[in-house]
């Protein structure tokens, strides 16, 4: 089971490289890293092919014992059954004895052999059993945290959904707050303690508000962003800027509901608050735009959230949509292909058109929850540094187009010109102790101080050097 499971391990790492290899194939090409990647490959592919030889040799002697039994079973019986059979002296009776003997030997030696055959059935269980309840682990310490950040009930409701038998809080708070085995139906499994505090419950509301909330890993073992407080209503915007690396792209994480969002552990986490509106109302894109095998009328469709969006979806309504992101050239020369099948459109459009392809879909969606969504609640946008391969002229537009539409967006960019399109900056920078500090300012200011920097080394004019 140990040799089936590690060679489980090594062919998944095998094809995680490899599918690696094949979507990063321009970039790899353009480096010049085939060989590279080769060595890369063979270093993950030779442990497949150790893993395979150790696991071949080791049921060697099952595959033998299996194909002795599958073969000589009734040569065996025979054997057997007549040394039995001639120890009877009368004739009648060793032939009864024989018969006997033969059948019971037969059976038994089928039996063996589908044991044999059933061996290495469950070695492969055994190896995925292993791997299964790992992830079990990690679902029971989500349980157990979802469950800590909603109060007795949610917490009774949790613990007789994972044990039938334990009714009462005090079977369940081990899982939460000593981080001890704990058994659960027929599994065993050890919840970790997390460094955070305990999650902070999504609430639903017309714009997005985070208040005093810590931003974590999904483990919850690495604060990235503490602090984090920001509140948007309909038709505000604000832009997210700081240094690369540092966990803004997270933040939208959260606001997605991809990762959890934690308070501060100890009394100052008590103030810690988050909501957003509905899943409908909020509308994201990430840098790398996705585009599925479908007609270009289908791209700007997707998500379907009804099949209205498809249906209104006209060709008015898309050169409409493909002016205002500034793909008036992609629309001359394609508009004789919104329909067709078989376009591979991810290699056909350049990064920069993908992701103002993908801005069509916003405004697309935007127009049609401005129709029939919910009213009740703002409509948002957000950018996941969504504008990073588009020319200065073209991010310009689709953020002019943003602002005409009075749509409220939150965005990571780091250039300098989109400041003037929203209506406060949630800054992140590190003073002097190596801290990293957030400060929510408004656009102008932010402007003008980014402005100050931008000339701040720039030489004089001639004509003010005159003066």
């Amino acid at each position: 089971a140990e040799t089936q499971r590690e060679l489980q391990l090594c062919e998944g790492a095998f094809r995680a490289a490899h599918a690696r290899c094949r979507s990063f194939a321009e970039g790899i090409s353009f480096y010049g890293g085939e060989e590279t990647e080769k060595m890369m490959l063979d270093r993950h592919f030779q442990p497949v092919v150790e893993s395979f030889l150790t696991f071949c040799w080791r049921k060697v002697p099952v595959e033998f014992l299996q194909l002795t039994i599958y073969q000589g079973q009734y040569t065996l019986a025979m054997l057997v059954g007549g040394a039995v059979a001639f120890s009877e002296p009368e004739m009648s009776l060793r032939v009864a004895l024989f018969d006997l003997t033969n059948s019971a030997m037969v059976e038994c030696l089928d039996s063996l052999n589908r044991i044999t055959c059933q061996v290495m059935d469950f070695a492969k269980a055994s190896a995925l059993a292993t791997r299964v309840v790992e992830l079990y682990d990690v679902m029971q310490a989500f349980l157990a945290l979802s469950a800590s950040s909603s109060g007795k009930a949610r917490l009774a409701d949790a613990s007789q959904q994972l044990s039938p038998q334990a009714s009462s809080r005090e079977e369940f708070l081990p899982m939460i707050e000593q981080s001890q085995v704990v058994q659960t139906g027929c599994c065993v499994s050890k919840v970790r303690e997390l460094q955070s505090g305990e999650q902070v419950p999504v609430g639903t509301s017309a714009g997005i508000e985070f208040r005093e909330v810590d931003i974590y890993t999904p483990d919850g073992l690495r604060l990235l962003l503490p602090k984090v407080s920001l509140q948007l209503g309909r038709g505000q915007s604000c832009l997210i800027m700081g240094p690369s690396g540092i966990g803004k792209s997270s933040l939208l994480r959260v606001l997605g509901l991809l990762w959890p969002c934690f308070r501060t552990p100890g009394q100052a986490g008590e103030k810690a608050y988050f909501s957003r509106p509905s899943a409908l109302n909020v509308f994201f894109l990430a840098q790398r735009p996705y585009l599925f095998d479908g007609t270009l009328r289908e791209q700007i469709a997707y998500p379907v959230w009804d099949k209205s969006l498809l249906e209104e979806l006209d060709d008015e309504n898309l050169q409409r949509l493909f002016l205002e992101a500034h793909l008036h050239e992609v629309w001359e020369a394609r508009k004789g292909e919104l329909d067709a099948p078989g376009i591979s459109w991810a290699d056909v459009l350049s990064l920069g058109e993908q992701q103002r392809l993908q801005f069509c879909r916003l405004f697309w969606h935007a127009e049609w929850h401005a129709r029939r969504g919910d009213q009740s609640q703002g409509f948002f946008a957000v950018l996941d540094e969504s504008t990073a391969s588009m020319d200065t002229a073209s991010e310009m537009k689709v953020y002019q187009t943003l602002r005409k539409k009075r749509l409220g967006f939150l965005s990571v960019a780091h250039r300098p010109t989109v400041i003037q399109y929203h209506t406060k900056v949630m800054d992140f920078q590190f003073n002097l102790k190596r801290e990293l500090v957030c400060r929510v300012k408004d656009a102008r200011e932010m402007s003008e101080e980014t402005a100050s920097l931008l000339t701040k080394h720039l030489p004089s004019s001639p004509r003010s050097a005159a003066a």
